[in-house]
């Protein structure tokens, strides 16, 4: 499986930058979080590996990207959809990947 390190350098190259502006967002919004289990390990690992899996299947859509790296942030950090630093597109795609219960 490939590295986070070399999932950045992919995006640096592939000249993605809403990728690249949106780990630091990720990583921070995620902090002191992990995963269930042990509860060792870093819930950032889990967006990140989503991502670096897309990137190794040749997945190198910006927005596509970002919205794996984005895609728990809303439902378990509470923020919320509009308050993304990320373009409509990506909204729209986090939104469909968010668990929200409805009214009734």
């Amino acid at each position: 499986m490939m590295d986070t390190k070399t999932g950045l350098k992919i995006a640096y190259r592939r000249k993605m930058p809403e990728t690249l502006r949106t780990l630091s967002f990720a990583k921070e919004k995620h902090a002191g979080q992990y995963r269930k289990g042990d509860g060792s390990v870093p819930y950032i690992v889990q967006p990140l590996n989503m991502a670096c899996h897309a990137l190794e299947m040749g997945i190198y859509d910006d927005a596509v990207i970002v919205a794996a790296l984005l895609h728990d942030v809303c439902e378990d950090c509470d923020i919320a959809l509009d308050k993304l630093p990320v373009s409509e597109t990506v909204r729209r795609a986090v939104s469909l990947l968010t668990f929200a219960v409805k009214d009734g």
